[in-house]
């Protein structure tokens, strides 16, 4: 259609879209050549809209042929809003032959609530799309486009389109998992995945999305050789695969045409191409053979031979590949060491090898592991990669495969000349696939779903460590054991488990996955909206959020607790206890209370200058901050060790020292140890020891 033609069409509303498209052009101009749908033909097509008064036109019913036909739950680079972002976008289609006016028509991602976004006065004309962008911006200005206040879920989730009656009209009760930049929609009689999207045009079967290569062996553990198939459903279709922890294409990987011997630890990535070009997602599978993971060599092909550079001393780090024979032919390990890499499940991290191990010193090209963050000017600190992530067990029962973002994480660990094994955190992000980690890998009573997890390699009293007396106290189950008992006491923590960790096939040791605390968890585990959390720590800062409520609280205690008021105050209560809506609730004490006892209890002397976390949210604080046992490496070091003098302004330590002048918080303290030290509490020695051979028996 010709601008002349809309216009005519269009003439009772000039002015208004003229200004919309005059505004939308010069978003266009403005944003980069990612934008593939960004041209004035395609905002004539998804423009067609008349901003008429109601008289002039009347909705259609709800069988007249509204949809939703197609829309994008991880828009990594299709489509760029008015801010230049990659919002989430649903297109409407008006299949019938007349105008349907839009205004009490409605949006939701809730199926208890089907008026969550509802459209204002707008006509969308016969056999015309509208695309509105799912971004949680709330904007119903027809001046410019679209946005709900909702985002959709790249994991899989609920989408409506609700007419002014509250009839549903198009509904996805729970759409499967989305990948970044492929788009789900109609397709004659079913929704189907769409490698290359339409917003504003007419979806092409042609475009569907291909399914990824099938292996006719999955990761895990082999003893004998065996052939690798990689099969496609799509005729005519080419199936390319690296061996390298590399991304498979035409231009990067190795034709397969027949089937693959496998005799050795492989790491296996392969992608289906048509004919058209379109790519599948990529398919990852981590092969280990134990006797070569038992004769891990010190020169693995194409890795470097020295890491980061040191900072707090002369030189560079040596690389270290090597499964030690001081260990491996030791006879007395000899005949244990595949169980051991057995007992416990396996987590394997495939990605480039440079996105791990290149020395070029470039935002988007350096090496992690080279670049950790840790020198002065934090290169690499925010560095993230992509990576496939495959957990697994010995029987199989446990596993899952997922794309997502790989960092270092981490403080002091992060400097190589400390330690050559550094920590890791796992970002599950809608760009490489899934927006979440929906597994239960941390037990039934932990959550099911992750934006983040942290890959612990533990630093403080570990076998690497620089200091010989760490080396002495070295077990790994310290943090894990100060978590736990938090647990144990009816507190809310972060649970983790214990893991072999394999980088490209090469075994890198045991790690300690765990919960991140952030807003997420907050989110995950006390409820609410993550954007209304604020997550203190250290120094203190905040990681999320910010320090307004903790400024507040701190205020209030330094005015002082030994007056009653004041105590059940900062606690949101009135001078009686009784709760007042007026007054913010600041700090939970019992959750309080109990963090201290776990840290005195333990002796941690590397707290509380750093190395604490506490969480509240800003709109439902319930009964206030709530701490969090975090990096406790340093703990039941000795049992004559006493850190009750310990006193840090402005942290957890401050913050008692002010409640020990309250006699009631005295005797609430008082209480709380009565209850956990004694007679099978969590902290009772007959418990507290359990809890500890647990782990370790792990």
């Amino acid at each position: 259609m010709d601008t002349k033609k809309f216009i005519l069409l269009n003439e009772g509303s000039l002015m208004l879209n003229r200004y919309f498209f005059y505004d939308r052009l010069k978003v266009i101009e403005a944003s980069s050549n990612k934008q593939r749908f960004c041209s004035l033909k395609f905002f004539l097509k998804i423009g067609l809209i008349s901003f008429l008064l109601p008289v002039l036109l009347t909705a259609q019913s709800a069988d007249e042929g509204l949809r939703v036909n197609e829309f994008m739950a991880a828009n990594s680079s299709t489509l760029a809003d008015q801010d230049g972002e990659y919002s989430d976008w649903i297109e409407l289609y008006n299949s019938s032959t007349d105008p349907i006016n839009l205004s009490g028509w409605a949006l939701t991602d809730d199926p208890d609530d089907k008026s969550k976004w509802i459209f204002p006065q707008l006509v969308l004309q016969a056999n015309k799309y509208l695309v509105v962008f799912a971004s949680g911006k709330n904007q119903t200005d027809p001046v410019f486009e679209f946005h709900t206040n909702f985002k959709l879920s790249s994991s899989g989730g609920y989408l409506a389109l609700i007419d002014p009656e509250g009839n549903i009209i198009t509904e996805f009760e729970s759409y499967p998992a989305q990948q970044s930049d492929v788009s789900y929609g109609y397709s004659d009689v079913e929704y189907i995945f769409y490698g290359v999207p339409t917003p504003g045009e007419e979806n092409q079967s042609i475009n569907q999305l291909i399914s990824p290569p099938e292996f006719s062996h999955k990761h895990g553990f082999y003893e004998n050789p065996f052939f690798l198939e990689m099969k496609s459903d799509i005729s005519n279709a080419r199936i390319y695969y690296t061996a390298d922890g590399s991304e498979p294409d035409s231009n990067n990987g190795i034709f397969n045409n027949s089937p693959l011997l496998i005799d050795t630890t492989s790491i296996i990535r392969a992608v289906v191409i048509n004919t058209n070009g379109l790519k599948s997602k990529i398919a990852t599978s981590t092969i280990l053979f134990l006797d070569d993971v038992i004769a891990q060599t010190n020169n693995p092909a194409g890795y470097p031979a020295l890491w980061g550079v040191y900072v707090e001393s002369e030189g560079t780090a040596i690389a270290d590949y090597e499964m030690d024979p001081e260990i491996t032919q030791d006879p007395r390990y000899v005949n244990l060491l595949k169980d051991a890499l057995l007992q416990i499940p396996t987590l394997s991290i495939v990605t480039g090898k440079d996105n791990l191990f290149s020395h070029a010193q470039d935002p988007e090209k350096g090496g992690i592991y080279i670049y950790t963050g840790a020198d002065g000017y934090n290169i690499g600190r925010d560095w993230e990669r992509p990576a496939s992530v495959e957990f697994f067990s010995k029987d199989g029962l446990k596993e899952f495969q997922i794309d997502c973002g790989l960092r270092i994480h981490g403080g002091a660990s992060r400097l190589p000349d400390k330690t050559p094994k550094h920590s890791f955190r796992l970002h599950f992000r809608s760009e490489y696939g899934n927006s979440k980690l929906k597994y239960q890998i941390f037990g039934e009573d932990a959550v099911s779903s992750f934006n983040s997890i942290v890959l612990r390699a533990n630093y403080g009293n570990t076998w690497l460590h620089r200091s010989a007396s760490e080396r002495k106290h070295a077990q790994l189950i310290h943090d894990t054991w100060g978590k736990d008992t938090q647990l144990d006491m009816g507190q809310a923590a972060g649970h983790g488990i214990f893991v072999h960790l394999y980088l490209n096939g090469i075994y890198w040791g045991i790690y300690n996955p765990t919960e991140r605390i952030d807003d997420d968890f907050g989110d995950s585990y006390f409820g609410g909206n993550k954007e209304n959390y604020d997550v203190i720590q250290d120094y203190p800062e905040a990681a999320n959020g910010n320090l307004t409520a903790w400024n507040n609280m701190m205020k209030l205690a330094r005015e002082g607790l030994a007056d009653n008021a004041n105590y059940q105050r900062i606690q949101g209560k009135n001078p009686d206890g009784s709760y007042n809506p007026e007054y913010e609730a600041y700090l939970d004490i019992e959750n309080f209370i109990d963090y201290m006892l776990i840290n005195y209890y333990g002796a941690n002397w590397d707290w509380d200058s750093h190395n604490w976390i506490a969480v509240r949210n800003r709109v439902e604080p319930g009964k206030g901050f709530n701490f969090f046992s975090w990096d406790a490496e340093h703990i039941l070091e000795n049992v004559t060790s006493n850190k009750l003098s310990v006193l840090n302004s402005g942290r957890p330590t401050e913050i008692f020292s002010l409640l020990k002048e309250n006699s009631e918080f005295c005797r609430l303290f008082a209480d709380r140890v009565q209850k956990h030290c004694f007679d099978g509490g969590a902290l009772s020695p007959e418990v507290a020891g359990e809890r500890w051979m647990k782990r370790a028996n792990d």
